[in-house]
């Protein structure tokens, strides 16, 4: 939205139209609208077992705490501005399952948290904070306070979190929800 006008962003690539049950559009003419929805069904199955099978866990918890971190190569001050953090949460679920209670790990920006900070939510960590590379320009001791798993993301940097709200799961792949039972069960299943 701009001013009184609506502008759609990357053109008609995401625009369809639907006649008599057939798709048409940039990438179809007359397909059934079944097997398109199959097709979304299938790519969004894909990016999440993508998601899972690039991790190390998928926990499900409540944020306890968060303790913000510089991650500036030239400034070891944390102020209101600072947004990188080691966030503490308390698991409800974990995939692979893991005997612990709490689970902390290191985020670019806990804006991306902002809808978590009162609800449980989904997330998936990988490790190896220290080895990202912009994080490798920070200095060894400052490093070594970072958490030692991340959030995660493959394109967008929210890709990684997923909001819980009565037992539904809603993230970039999934904005209209899917139940947390069947994210989790996909999760299980391509963890193996």
């Amino acid at each position: 939205v701009f001013g009184d006008n609506l502008y759609l962003l990357l053109g008609k690539v995401g625009i369809y139209k639907i006649v008599d049950d057939k798709v048409y559009g940039y990438y179809y003419d007359g397909v059934p609208l079944e097997e398109v929805v199959k097709t979304i069904q299938n790519a969004r199955a894909e990016r999440i077992k993508d998601l899972t099978v690039n991790t190390d866990y998928v926990v499900v918890g409540s944020i306890e705490s968060v303790e913000k971190v510089s991650i500036a190569p030239d400034s070891v001050e944390v102020d209101e501005d600072t947004l990188s953090a080691n966030i503490t949460v308390v698991i409800n679920e974990i995939v692979p399952y893991h005997k612990m209670d709490k689970f902390v790990f290191f985020v670019d920006s806990i804006e991306l948290l902002r809808d978590c900070m009162d609800k449980p939510c989904v997330y998936f960590l990988k490790h190896g904070t220290r080895e990202l590379e912009y994080i490798r320009q920070i200095p060894s001791e400052r490093r070594d306070r970072l958490a030692e798993y991340y959030l995660y993301y493959r394109y967008m940097l929210d890709d990684g979190v997923y909001r819980v709200i009565e037992g539904k799961a809603y993230g970039n792949e999934y904005p209209e929800g899917i139940t947390l039972d069947e994210l989790l069960a996909r999760t299980k299943m391509y963890k193996g």
